[in-house]
């Protein structure tokens, strides 16, 4: 997505010990650095969005589903297990990671976790749209660490 104030993605799929925090702290320093105010969320913790949406000066753009599938009965075991145990609709998990992937790609700078391949992902492909790197900040681990 592209808009006059520049966009920031934010990926939050896996839910850290750290919380949502650190994650807001980079926002904000982007938001400064850069002046971007429009943030797409892809995450799967509905709670998220709505912190996300209480930050003043930030307009929140995440995908509309029912996260309570991702993180509701089971949501500690492997997908292949709940998708068996009919916790999980499989095939609305691999749309909205890949919508969430493509979108990332369309924003201006990241802000995510670089321990996550999926991460790395949306990134990569936002840095081949741009021809250059575009600006990040990785919560976990640099670019290169493993």
């Amino acid at each position: 997505f592209e808009n006059d104030d520049g966009g920031l993605c934010l990926m939050y799929r896996h839910c850290l010990c750290d919380g949502f925090e650190p994650y807001l702290e980079r926002i904000r320093r982007m938001k400064e650095k850069y002046g971007i105010a429009t943030v797409l969320l892809a995450t799967q913790d509905e709670r998220i969005v709505q912190a996300a949406k209480a930050e003043p000066g930030l307009t929140v753009l995440a995908l509309d589903f029912d996260r309570g599938e991702l993180t509701g009965k089971g949501a500690k075991k492997a997908l292949h297990w709940r998708q068996k145990q009919g916790y999980v609709d499989a095939e609305m998990v691999a749309e909205s990671a890949l919508l969430d992937l493509f979108l990332l790609a369309d924003c201006d700078a990241f802000v995510g976790a670089f321990h996550s391949q999926y991460s790395r992902l949306a990134y990569q492909l936002m840095a081949m749209r741009q021809g250059v790197h575009p600006p990040f900040d990785s919560v976990h681990l640099a670019w290169g660490e493993t």
